[in-house]
């Protein structure tokens, strides 16, 4: 029965050394150990590990906008692609005034607003 879950398989075009997926995570790591890690998902049998949040704007952390961001994510998929497994990436796009959103965390903590309550603010 679970047999099927390490054969490989092909999704429109693209094949899979089996069947299993790392689901998307935003571990909050610096580069080099995100780069570690990803070599021990990979390592550890993972055909498909998907990064979580990677944004596609400009942003303090890497983001595919930049050239600097680009390349750190070429060198995740290149860590991956050393013990057959392949990336994929969770696009994110902060529409998030963060700044604009300080005022109202307390109240949110304490539940004495809403987060529906603060979309309507923002």
């Amino acid at each position: 029965m679970y047999d099927v879950l390490f054969q490989p398989i092909t999704i429109h075009g693209l094949t899979l050394k089996n069947r299993i997926v790392f689901a998307p995570t935003s571990m909050g790591l610096k580069p080099p150990a995100l780069l570690e890690h990803i070599a021990r998902i990979a390592q550890g049998g993972a055909a498909l590990i998907v990064i979580g949040d990677v944004p596609v704007l400009p942003s303090p952390f890497f983001s595919l906008y930049d050239q600097k961001g680009f390349a750190f994510y070429q060198q995740i998929t290149q860590t991956a692609h050393q013990y057959g497994a392949k990336i994929s990436a969770q696009l994110h796009m902060s529409d998030t005034d963060t700044e604009g959103l300080k005022p109202y965390f307390t109240m949110l903590k304490s539940g004495t607003i809403s987060p529906d309550a603060v979309r309507k603010k923002m």
